[in-house]
C-alpha cells in the first residue's frame, strides 16, 4: 500500500508543472500554484497532529488518500487555472495530511520499528520509480494517462490498506476490552 501510494505521488508530482503549462497558464502562475501547494502541504502535516487526537487514524487517512485521488482526478481532461490551483493544492495538502497517518499506522503493526524502516524505504522507492513510470506513460497517453494512473494507485493503496487498518482497529478494541 505504501509503495503504491508513493508511486502515485511520484507519478503525479513529476509532471504537475507541465500539466499547468498545458492548461495555458504562464510559467510564473504555475510556479505560484506549486509554491502555494507546498505551504498547504505543511498545513496538512500540521493538521495531522491536531486531528490524531480527535478522530483517530482511519477517517483522516481515508480522507487524505481518497481526497488526494479526487484532487488528481481534477487534473484530467480540459482544465483551467482555477482547477489547476485547486487540484495541486488539494493534492499536496492531502498527501501531507495522510502520510503521517500512514506511517503511524505502519508503526503500530510492529512495535520493534522494523516495518517503519521498510515503509520509509517503500516511500522513497515510490518517489524514484513514479517519475520513471510517468515518463513511459506520457508517451502512450499524455498527462491524462499519467494522472489517471496516479488516481488508480491512490485508490489501490486505500484498498490495500483497508484490511490491515481494520484488523489493527479490531485488535486494539479487543485489547482495550480485555483490560477494562
Amino acid at each position: 500500500a505504501i509503495l503504491a501510494y508513493n508511486i502515485g505521488i511520484g507519478i503525479v508530482w513529476a509532471y504537475l508543472f507541465l500539466v499547468g503549462l498545458e492548461a495555458g497558464m504562464a510559467e510564473q502562475a504555475v510556479a505560484n500554484a506549486l509554491t502555494m501547494s507546498q505551504f498547504l502541504g505543511i498545513a496538512g502535516a500540521f493538521l495531522a497532529v491536531v486531528l490524531e487526537v480527535r478522530f483517530g487514524r482511519i477517517l483522516p487517512l481515508a480522507f487524505g488518500v481518497l481526497g488526494g485521488a479526487a484532487s488528481i482526478y481534477l487534473l484530467i481532461g480540459e482544465i483551467d487555472s482555477a482547477i489547476f490551483w485547486f487540484g495541486v493544492c488539494g493534492f499536496n495538502f492531502l498527501w501531507n495530511l495522510s502520510m503521517p497517518y500512514l506511517l503511524a499506522t505502519l508503526a503500530d503493526f510492529d512495535h520493534r520499528g522494523r516495518i517503519v524502516v521498510h515503509g520509509v524505504s517503500m516511500q522513497f522507492i515510490g518517489f524514484a520509480v513514479g517519475p520513471y513510470i510517468a515518463s513511459k506513460l506520457l508517451g502512450i497517453g499524455g498527462y491524462d494517462l499519467v494522472n489517471g494512473t496516479g488516481v488508480a494507485l491512490f485508490v489501490a493503496a486505500a484498498i490495500l490498506l483497508l484490511p490491515g487498518v481494520l484488523a489493527q482497529r479490531h485488535h486494539l478494541r479487543a485489547a482495550q476490552s480485555d483490560g477494562a
